[in-house]
């Protein structure tokens, strides 16, 4: 029995020798998240266990994904990687008392933007990621105004609600526009 070693995929054909540093990628990380969770039990690094264990299980995830995806080429991968290392560096900001979950919530928001701001440097279909980087980043500045007290918090509300009102009804244009034209 001859053993299929090689990934098939409609979009994207993954060499051998991308499966395999992908999976020693997964491997190592693995083992690091590990020697990180021993070293925080045995007080050797003074933060509490449960105080980033989440945060280490999804920096790993999103580790994983950002290495690997960069080794394929897999832009997916590496957009991926970012709702998992967003978080994992918040939870360690906040967990090293360095700053607040208060002070950083604007960077929940900016996660779709950074993932494709990253994703413009090698992947395809640059127009889409520039205008999820431009939607996006609107949304973050206007609760990152909030938070350094220029703007009060309904007033960010209020700005993010008409900014994706406006982006709602940009897509309803494009898709009528573009149903009309096929017809």
């Amino acid at each position: 029995m001859v053993k299929d070693t090689e990934y098939k995929s409609d979009v994207i054909d993954f060499s051998p020798a991308q499966i395999l540093a992908g999976k020693i990628t997964a491997i190592a990380v693995t083992v690091l998240l590990i020697v990180w969770y021993v070293l925080v039990a045995l007080n050797v690094v003074p933060v509490s266990f449960w105080g980033v264990f989440a945060g280490s299980l999804v920096g790993a995830i999103g580790l994983i994904l950002l290495i690997s995806g960069a080794i394929q080429k897999n832009s997916v991968s590496v957009w991926l990687a970012f709702p998992f290392l967003i978080p994992a560096i918040i939870e360690f900001l906040t967990e090293f008392s360095i700053s607040q979950y208060a002070q950083l919530y604007p960077l929940y928001v900016a996660i779709p933007a950074i993932s494709s701001l990253i994703c413009l440097t090698f992947a395809g279909g640059k127009s889409a990621h520039v205008k999820v980087v431009i939607f996006f980043t609107v949304q973050a500045l206007c609760y990152l105004f909030s938070v350094l007290a220029i703007i009060p918090l309904y007033v960010s509300v209020i700005i993010s609600s008409v900014w994706a009102l406006i982006a709602v009804i940009y897509i309803l244009i494009r898709i009528f526009r573009s149903t009309n034209e096929h017809e």
